[in-house]
This record gives C-alpha cells, sequence and structure tokens, in this order.
C-alpha cells in the first residue's frame, strides 16, 4: 500500500478528494486522514496567536491542495508512469530550491563594507544575548549596534536593541529603535508594547526633573 503523504506536502481537502481513488478501505484510512485534519486545523489555531504569521499555514495548505489534486491523478497509474512523475517532481524541486536558496543569498548576503567580520558579527549576538539574560544592558547596547549595523532590516535586532535602551534607561533612543522595528514590521506587537513603555519612562524621567527643578525653586 503506497505510503500517504503528511500534511506538510498535502492539504487535507486533497486527502478528501483521492479517497475514493485510493487503493485502500476507508476505515484503514480514516484514523490517518483524522490526524492529518487535526495537525492542520491546530497549526491554523496556533497562527491565531498575536506576532504569529499564518499566512505560511495557510499557503501550505493551498499548495498541498493543488498538488494533491495533481498528484492524486497518478495513484493508481502503472509503476513507469508513477516514476516518471517522481523524477519529474525531484528534479523541479531541486531547480526550485536551488533558485530559492541562490535568492535569499542576494537578498541577504553579508555586507561588503560592513566594519565587522561575520565571525565578529555572531560574537555580538551571543555577547548580546548572554548581556540580556544578566540585565546588563549597558553591555547589550554596544553589542546590538554591531548587529543593527550588520542587519539594519532586521526588526527583532532593533527591538532588542530598544529594550537594552529601555533597560538602560535611555527612553529617547528606545523609542527609536522600538519605532524603527515597527516600520520594518508592521503590527510587531513586541515593538508597539516596547513603544509604550519607552514613552511611560520618558514620561517619568520628565517628572521627576520638574519635581527636582521646583524643589530647587
Amino acid at each position: 500500500m503506497p505510503a500517504v503523504p503528511s500534511s506538510g506536502s498535502r492539504g487535507p481537502s486533497s486527502l478528501l478528494s483521492t479517497l475514493e481513488s485510493f487503493p485502500a478501505s476507508r476505515d484503514a484510512i480514516r484514523p490517518t486522514l483524522k490526524s492529518l485534519l487535526g495537525f492542520a486545523g491546530w497549526n491554523l489555531f496556533f497562527g491565531l496567536r498575536a506576532g504569529v504569521d499564518n499566512s505560511a499555514h495557510i499557503g501550505g495548505l493551498l499548495a498541498g491542495l493543488c498538488l494533491g489534486s495533481v498528484f492524486s491523478r497518478y495513484l493508481n497509474a502503472d509503476e513507469d508512469h508513477r516514476s516518471g512523475v517522481r523524477n519529474f517532481i525531484a528534479i523541479g524541486g531541486a531547480v526550485l530550491l536551488l533558485i530559492a536558496v541562490l535568492a535569499l543569498r542576494h537578498e541577504y548576503k553579508y555586507p561588503a563594507h560592513a566594519a565587522v567580520s561575520p565571525q565578529q558579527y555572531f560574537d555580538a549576538i551571543d555577547k548580546a544575548n548572554s548581556a540580556l539574560a544578566k540585565e546588563d544592558f549597558n553591555a547589550a547596547i554596544p553589542e546590538l549596534q554591531k548587529v543593527v549595523a550588520v542587519n539594519p532590516r532586521s526588526a527583532e535586532a532593533h527591538y532588542l536593541l530598544g529594550s537594552a535602551y529601555l533597560g538602560a534607561h535611555q527612553p529617547d533612543a528606545a523609542l527609536a529603535s522600538f519605532q524603527r522595528a515597527l516600520q520594518i514590521k508592521p503590527h510587531y506587537t513586541d515593538a508597539e508594547s516596547g513603544i509604550s513603555m519607552a514613552r511611560s519612562e520618558k514620561q517619568k524621567i520628565q517628572d521627576a526633573q520638574d519635581a527636582s527643578r521646583n524643589l530647587l525653586k
């Protein structure tokens, strides 16, 4: 009996569409089908959480539906025909993967003009994470500045830098970093919360300064 593909490669609707032609009884398929439908439903439910982009889950299901509707035609085909289809899919998948890798390398290539080497960049990430874990915000700031300088399009890097500034009681710098993170990644809830916290911290400092001036009068 041919193996049933996982939900990552086929959508639940495509499985339903091929149930009639699958060379096995419904009772044999039903437990696996329920498991796949439950897994797909859980992924969609998990994607409803704040900060999670559900488009990848939906795109995977739609892609699985389209692929399943095509591949289902060859379930009962002769072995030579199925072998040709498998070879075509393997070659096509390899070509698409190569194109994706080249596109990603071009999009996210390490800047040639960067002031730090790739090793220094990763060392800065490790040092920043360690400093943040110890709440040593002043030590984390210069390391995160290196990270942001090399990877200015990372909303997460700007957010972490903003958090370090906020912990070091530098609300103006924190506000700028959080706002930059939100520009890169709209609806970034952590950055939105950071903006509120930075503004609140800024107001507290302003109130303290005003109180000090009133005492000196």
